[in-house]
């Protein structure tokens, strides 16, 4: 086995792996409702008092459009380049506990929450938009890598 794999250590696992390791549909249809709920809950308070709450609902949503953006991105490079099959989703990179769980608990925490509502969602649109990143870098390499190699 290469790599030191098979040598009696096991990896260390993080207690959540696994809460979102749904693919598929079903995957896809929980990460859309957990964005349109986040999306709905900041439209709702920045409606309610768009001074002091607009920018940073302006932000979660944009946060929002460009994860899905780096979703689609990372998608459509794995089925280019031929690695879909065994990469088949990446989770969330910011979100630790995944990105349908993970929004679900910012949203409730922006209810929970509300007088923390423009820190809540600006800490929240700055972990999307460093998973949005990140998952558009790895787009760009592996479409990279494989034109390097034809």
């Amino acid at each position: 086995m290469a790599g030191g794999a098979g040598r009696g250590v096991a990896p260390i696992r993080a207690p959540w792996r696994g809460l979102s390791s749904v693919r598929g549909p079903l995957a896809r249809s929980g990460q859309v409702a957990a964005c349109l709920g986040v999306a709905t809950v900041a439209a709702v308070f920045a409606w309610r008092a768009p001074a002091a709450n607009g920018l940073a609902a302006a932000a979660l949503v944009g946060a929002l459009i460009l994860d899905a953006g780096g979703r689609r991105a990372l998608a459509w490079a794995g089925r280019r380049t031929g690695i879909a099959a065994r990469f088949p989703a990446l989770p969330s990179l910011a979100l630790p506990l995944g990105g349908t769980l993970g929004l679900g608990l910012l949203a409730a925490a922006l209810v929970a929450f509300p007088r923390a509502f423009a820190t809540l969602a600006s800490f929240g649109a700055g972990l999307l938009t460093i998973g949005a990143l990140a998952r558009l870098a790895l787009a760009r390499t592996l479409v990279a890598a494989t034109r390097e190699t034809e």
